[in-house]
């Protein structure tokens, strides 16, 4: 865990690591709902925005995966 630690409080310009991924997984929710309303409001787009929205939505998912082991490693 003290190598996550590490990793975790690592500077990335004036941010942690962990700050920058936190940052990061909120934008990518945000793309995945910006898709979402895309593929709503542009019909002809059809699987294609589907494929993006969920390739989007699992980047998410295991950043904010990453994000909460580099939160954690600071405590266990």
């Amino acid at each position: 865990m003290e190598t996550l630690h590490s990793i975790a409080y690592t500077y990335v310009g004036s941010l942690p690591l962990l700050a920058v991924v936190g940052l990061v997984t909120y934008g990518l929710f945000g793309v995945t709902a910006v898709a979402v309303t895309i593929r709503l409001i542009r019909r002809r787009l059809g699987r294609r925005g589907l494929r993006v929205h969920r390739g989007v939505a699992g980047l998410a998912l295991l950043l904010a995966t990453f994000h909460t082991l580099l939160g954690l490693s600071a405590y266990l």
